[in-house]
């Protein structure tokens, strides 16, 4: 079977979830993404998915779009869960210390490795602090690990 195929079948799954033009931007965003191996500039990933739209679309789709990506991923994990019996969810909390104070969603969180007679480490640490979901699931040889969700946590307060 044709891989293009069997994707755009996969993909037009999500077709409710968004309107005409901004599906167009979301299949040539799962192309672009699938083409570059998961990596690249946004730039890259526009010219890897040979998309018919404009270059300008595609940032503002990203930005601004009129989609929910929380209905994305609950329909991706939908669709996960039908085609493998066995699966299991991992979370992951990640903390990222920064120094600037300019960057949206840095707030202050504590430090759990923190030793009382530590000079060089302090209680609470400054920085971003991230959540991600992802299915685990068993193929007939392998597990293998789809992640789902990414999400910057930030405090009511630091908004």
């Amino acid at each position: 079977m044709n891989l293009l195929l069997c994707l755009e079948q996969i993909i037009s799954d999500f077709r409710p979830l968004f309107n005409q033009q901004n599906f167009m931007l979301f299949q040539a965003f799962i192309f672009g993404l699938i083409a570059n191996g998961g990596g690249g500039t946004l730039t890259s990933l526009y010219q890897s998915s040979c998309s018919q739209t404009r270059y300008w679309s595609f940032p503002k789709f990203l930005s601004r779009g009129k989609w929910d990506a929380d209905a994305v991923a609950a329909h991706l994990i939908k669709r996960i869960q039908q085609e493998f019996p066995v699966w299991v969810y991992i979370y992951d909390e990640t903390k990222a210390i920064k120094t600037g104070i300019t960057q949206w969603g840095l707030h202050f969180f504590r430090n759990f490795s923190f030793y009382r007679r530590s000079r060089n480490q302090s209680k609470y640490q400054f920085g971003h602090q991230f959540g991600a979901l992802g299915l685990l699931c068993q193929t007939a040889t392998e597990w293998t690990l789809f992640p789902v969700w990414v999400k910057l946590m930030c405090p009511q307060k630091a908004r």
